[in-house]
């Protein structure tokens, strides 16, 4: 049980420090997703529920702040 909690803290940890040593890479991918999350509940057309619209739209944020640090870093 306490090797479980100690897992989940070096993890945390470990993402964290990742997070704050590439400001930009993490700044362009929560705004991603946040204007994807947005975009989606705007855009998407009502047969489905705002739940479904909000995910939706999170998922293809969070996926194009993936494709577009990752091509900045290839490229």
């Amino acid at each position: 049980m306490e090797s479980e909690s100690a897992d989940r803290t070096g993890i945390a940890a470990r993402a964290l420090s990742s997070m704050r040593a590439h400001p930009v890479i993490t700044s362009v991918r929560l705004s991603c997703t946040v204007l994807g999350a947005i975009g989606g509940v705007m855009l998407l057309t009502g047969d489905g529920s705002l739940t479904r619209r909000l995910a939706a739209g999170t998922v293809a944020g969070g996926g194009v702040g993936i494709l577009v640090c990752g091509i900045k870093m290839i490229g």
